[in-house]
């Protein structure tokens, strides 16, 4: 009887930890892609017409993994529903940049990410296709002017903010 209730005890804690992790590895991240118009209505249900947010294109979101009649759930920039078909793995900005951090990218991505950086950093930094100290200080000042995380890594918002104001 007591190897029936350890196995029964193991067996309730499997099930709680997979019901945690399996929604948790589904989730992915994916970008608006609007086709027509500015930006993308995030709804707050499947069926409801009422804004919560408005994505941009480009903005990266996090996919649940959950879809109901052509709407894929969200977790975040908020928690809510967007059109399935609005939404792409790779947005216009990774295209020119790179989907990585930049100092790990091609020569053509540096170099496309440089110019687009002198044209809104107020600073002119050499656009030669790779990272250095110059760029890295250009682009903590890009990140403090746009209000991110100033760390100087040209991550996914700092890409994505680039690109949407220089494009």
């Amino acid at each position: 009887m007591k190897n029936i209730k350890k196995i029964f005890a193991l067996v309730l804690a499997i099930m709680s930890i997979m019901a945690i992790a399996i929604p948790a590895m589904a989730a992915t991240t994916k970008y608006g892609n609007c086709p027509t118009g500015q930006f993308i209505y995030v709804r707050s249900a499947a069926s409801t017409t009422g804004d919560l947010y408005h994505l941009h294109n480009g903005e990266p979101v996090t996919a649940t993994g959950t879809t109901q009649n052509g709407i894929t759930k969200i977790s975040s920039p908020v928690s809510g529903w967007v059109m399935t078909s609005f939404l792409t793995s790779t947005p216009q900005w990774m295209s020119r940049y790179g989907s990585n951090v930049m100092h790990l990218e091609s020569y053509a991505h540096m170099l496309a990410f440089q110019k687009d950086l002198n044209k809104i950093s107020g600073i002119n930094i050499s656009e030669d296709g790779t990272w250095g100290p110059e760029t890295e200080a250009a682009v903590r000042t890009f990140q403090q002017l746009v209000g991110i995380t100033v760390d100087g890594i040209a991550g996914t918002q700092t890409k994505y903010r680039l690109y949407n104001m220089t494009h």
